[in-house]
């Protein structure tokens, strides 16, 4: 048997990886040259930041040349169990994630990986894996979510629960949300396992239950009953993402921060009766206004730490559309140019969610039948508010917006998050990968207007960062939760090479500060 020190040497420089296999789109059977024209050409990013270039521009490439051990053969493997777990339906409610677990768990023992399986309640499953290094340094990691939520099949023009291939993209319910962080964590971890990699910290996988419903059953469950199974220098989880825009990487939003989750009851109350006889001052009247003026009302823009670090690294990419607003936004200036910069930077959901605290109404409760006038209404707007606002003002704010004391308004709890650091060895290897992988790209933190499990990580102490390592437009990050979610072929490709580099530079052995330079 050759030295350990032999087998990851031959897995960075690609020694003896395997030929022949079925091709895989973006991917070349030797090297690591992926071209992402083609998907982005069947639909290049619109809205604010499409530039209308040409075909020939709309591309990146991973450095020519550069060291790697997946192969086409490897992505077609995360590209397969990605299709496998799609079609596994793990809608929450009711989960059922113990489909996934138990289809995933022989994969990983095949290979060498210690496995083991919790069942925090009938059907609800959750799998823990590792392989070992040293110990010379705290694990590291990897996490994703295998419960999606629901997908009406008439929105969809595939079926959202049968993996489809469509244009260089595969269409899926969780193909973003989160089975991809899966089906590249499990390959991964399996690379691992078979190289007998010499790692110095252990490289851990939870993969988890119940996110989409708040994590009880999953992340917060684990956390509460084998805590010391979680214990790393450094989580990846979801939560942040690799932006495609004008047909190129320009950063990658690392999350380190969130903004917090507070649901908001609205009702009221009014005279019943026949619908042929009206009354002033009915419930579903009085709540519809209520309603409107909520969804109209927008709050100030307001920078924190995490936001203007994000902004001041998009404000250096050269060529971005948006380069000038978010100098400006950054700047301690004001005026009309100011307010002109936040109104285009704004006019994009994805910023403007950023930016300050939003408040959606989701729900609308109220009647029983055509004819017949209820007694009384209700809406559920569930806020995501940032975490220098004070939840309780925003309630009082909400109150007066409305301007109706009829209207009632009640809140739940909202607990304020904690921030994992941007100055950690972690968040310099993504740089240092990202700067590898896509020369002039940005890496900079970045705070998620969607709640994650890093929450309850970071809780705790642990340094969580999100990063979906699979590029995406901010158009089809949009279809998330939504009809015809679809990630690109390449970016598969791309995210598994990412997180590969990623956890081996991490894992394998400590790397000097000054060696992890980028952008």
């Amino acid at each position: 048997m050759l030295p350990k020190f032999f087998f990851l040497t031959g897995l960075l420089a690609g020694w003896g990886a395997p030929s022949g296999g079925p091709p895989v789109p973006g991917v070349p059977r030797r090297g690591l040259a992926v071209d992402f024209s083609p998907a982005i050409a069947s639909e290049a990013p619109r809205g604010p930041l499409a530039s209308g270039k040409g075909r020939g521009e709309q591309q990146w490439r991973v450095s020519p040349g550069a060291p790697g051990a997946v192969t086409a053969e490897t992505v077609q493997e995360a590209v397969d169990l990605l299709k496998e777990l799609v079609a596994l339906d793990t809608t929450n409610p009711p989960g059922d994630e113990i489909k996934a677990v138990e289809h995933i768990k022989p994969l990983l023992e095949r290979d060498g990986a210690e496995v083991r399986v919790f069942e925090s309640a009938p059907k609800r499953g959750n799998l823990w894996a590792r392989v070992k290094g040293r110990g010379s340094a705290k694990p590291f990691l990897i996490t994703a979510h295998l419960d999606v939520v629901g997908a009406k099949k008439e929105g969809w023009e595939s079926d959202p629960f049968k993996a489809e291939e469509r244009g260089g993209y595969l269409y899926g319910r969780g193909v973003l949300d989160d089975k991809a962080m899966a089906a590249a964590g499990v390959t991964v971890l399996r690379l691992l396992a078979r190289s007998m990699a010499p790692l110095e910290r252990d490289v851990v996988l939870f993969l988890s239950a119940d996110e989409e419903a708040g994590s009880g059953q999953g992340m917060a469950w684990m956390l509460k009953n084998h805590p010391e199974l979680l214990e790393a220098e450094a989580v990846l989880n979801e939560g942040g993402r690799i932006v495609i825009e004008n047909g190129r990487i320009t950063h990658a939003a690392v999350q380190n921060y969130e903004k917090l989750y507070l649901d908001v009851a609205l009702s009221a109350e009014g005279p019943s009766g026949h619908s042929s006889m009206p009354r002033p001052g009915d419930a579903i009247t009085r709540l519809s206004r209520a309603v409107a003026r909520v969804g109209a009302y927008e709050f100030p823009v307001r920078l924190n730490q995490v936001t203007r670090a994000y902004f001041s690294g998009l404000s250096r990419l050269p060529a971005h559309p948006l380069g000038k607003e978010f100098s400006m936004l950054v700047s301690r200036k004001r005026g009309p140019a100011f307010r002109e910069a936040v109104r285009k930077i704004t006019s994009d959901p994805a910023y403007n969610a950023g930016l300050r605290t939003t408040c959606a109404p989701t729900v609308v409760q109220a009647g029983f039948r055509s004819n017949a006038i209820p007694s009384s209404a209700r809406a559920d707007v569930n806020c995501r508010v940032l975490p220098n606002d004070d939840p309780r003002k925003i309630v009082e704010k909400l109150r007066e917006v409305i301007g109706d004391p009829a209207v009632k308004v009640s809140a739940g709890q909202a607990e304020k998050p904690a921030l994992s650091p941007e100055d950690h060895p972690f968040f310099r290897c993504v740089r240092s990968v990202l700067g590898e992988m896509a020369p002039g790209a940005v890496t900079a933190p970045y705070m998620s207007a969607g709640a994650t499990d890093s929450r309850e990580l970071r809780r705790r102490g642990l340094n969580a960062y999100g990063l979906a390592p699979f590029p995406v437009t901010l158009g089809d990050e949009g279809r998330m939760h939504g009809d015809n979610e679809r990630l690109m072929l390449s970016s598969v490709s791309f995210g598994l090479e990412f997180l590969y580099r990623l956890t081996v530079r991490f894992a394998a052995a400590p790397v000097p500060s000054d060696a992890l330079r980028g952008p």
